[in-house]
């Protein structure tokens, strides 16, 4: 975006900005120009329809409001007459010199939406609503209270058909018409702008919304890059994305050997079973250094283990394994199990996370589907027959069967560790990282 840009809508966004409704939606997909006329509507009403008058604008996390929200209005230039004071001053969030006022809120947990209880508003902006919890959106309809255009809108992604889908569709009697790309939803007091695509937005080139289309799983384009409300459940993630490689590959000596580690929470094997508790799980990766290919060469999972037992049971399962790195995600209850496992000389580091678990094994499937990450088949001619009698009923390595299952399952499958302990050994590995690896990041022109 440039250092200073127009507050001036495309055409799909202009719907968004009339004044004849009380409640407005733009349900859009990812790059499209959510949160920026969510901006131009904070503008407005700032600036125009509610002069001198409090407003609030909410987002799912404070990281969202650093990242999102103020650097869009420092870009469209609203800073260079509007205040802007932090969390902790005395009157937080933005001022401008007609004696408007907008506080900025995360509503990360529960405490916090409650607190919107408290607020007397002309109007109020839902941003990313989609992580936010639908309670925020009912207490907020509760403080439209003041202002010559007490109005609230939602700026967000599709999830399935979801609160948003029955606020602005499914509750109401609507019209349905289109305006330019978008399928615009509008009834009495309402009106959703839906459908827009990426590519919608004029401010993004053509390898911007290519490189969208492809960091995304086939199966959420239509929800997460044409912002369709679609049902989203199993068969997000479908075998057809699963491609394998045969044990050969790992006779390389130019693999790296990671290993992603989901730990269980219940300690006694019985309870485990009986309450269908999570397991702990691992995943080995091996990451071919030039060649921009990765293996997933095995995974393991087993219940009702103490950490102890954990650090046995990982022992056993990097045994024969070359140097092996081990992700363990770095959370508080999970440290004293880093600390054991560096006692017992396994090389184990502490990995963060910063999206939400969806999210990031949605992330993870990508490479799958993109052939870049190939599950090893070991089961060949000289196997067991037995073996070769159920690969060809199942029509993959048998071995497999329990992670696709997983697979196939999520996001409504009851257990997801070894998708999630595969998703911790691939945790920031790039590759399309020229640095570590050659080959084309979509499969293009190589058959290794």
């Amino acid at each position: 975006m440039a250092a200073q840009q127009a507050l001036e809508p495309f055409t799909e966004q202009e719907p968004f900005l009339r004044d004849d409704k009380r409640y407005f939606g733009y349900v859009a997909g990812v790059g499209s120009g959510k949160t920026a006329v969510g901006v131009m509507r904070d503008a407005l009403n700032m600036e125009l329809w509610n002069q001198g008058e409090l407003g609030a604008i909410v987002a799912p996390s404070t990281q969202m409001i650093k990242n999102a929200i103020l650097p869009l209005m420092r870009d469209f230039g609203l800073f260079e007459r509007w205040d802007y004071k932090g969390p902790q001053s005395e009157q937080p969030g933005i001022t401008s010199p007609n004696g408007s006022r907008a506080v900025i809120l995360s509503a990360d947990n529960d405490r916090q939406i409650e607190r919107l209880a408290g607020l007397n508003l002309a109007w109020w902006h839902l941003d990313e609503n989609k992580d936010i919890n639908p309670r925020a959106r009912q207490i907020l309809i509760q403080r439209l209270r003041t202002g010559d255009y007490p109005n609230g809108y939602v700026t967000t992604t599709p999830k399935g058909k979801n609160h948003d889908y029955n606020f602005f569709v499914r509750d109401v009697d609507t019209e349905q018409y289109t305006h330019g790309q978008a399928t615009i939803y509008e009834a009495k007091d309402r009106i959703a702008i839906t459908a827009v695509p990426t590519d919608a937005n004029p401010h993004l080139d053509r390898d911007d919304v290519q490189a969208i289309r492809d960091a995304h799983p086939s199966g959420l384009l239509q929800q997460e890059v044409e912002g369709q409300f679609i049902e989203i459940g199993s068969g997000v993630l479908t075998e057809d994305m699963l491609q394998f490689a045969g044990k050969d590959k790992l006779q390389s000596g130019e693999l790296n050997f990671l290993v992603g580690v989901d730990l269980g929470v219940e300690t006694d094997v019985q309870k485990a079973q009986q309450g269908d508790s999570d397991y702990w799980a691992a995943a080995i990766i091996a990451v071919h250094r030039r060649h921009g290919r990765a293996y997933l060469v095995d995974v393991a999972r087993q219940r009702g283990m103490s950490m102890t037992g954990g650090v046995e049971w990982l022992r056993k399962v990097v045994n024969g394994v070359p140097n092996p790195t081990i992700n363990v995600e770095q959370v508080a209850a999970q440290r004293w199990f880093l600390d054991e496992c560096r006692n017992q000389g396994l090389q184990v580091q502490g990995v963060d996370q910063r999206l939400k678990k969806e999210d990031r094994l949605l992330q993870m499937s990508v490479p799958f589907e993109n052939g870049l990450v190939r599950l090893i088949d070991s089961v060949d001619a000289e196997s067991d027959p037995s073996l070769q009698a159920e690969k060809e009923r199942l029509g993959y390595d048998p071995r497999w069967q329990e992670f696709v299952n997983e697979w196939l399952a999520f996001p409504e499958g009851r257990h997801d560790d070894l998708l999630d302990s595969v998703e911790i050994a691939m945790r920031g590995v790039d590759l399309s990282s020229a640095n570590m690896y050659t080959g084309d990041l979509y499969d293009r022109g190589d058959d290794t």
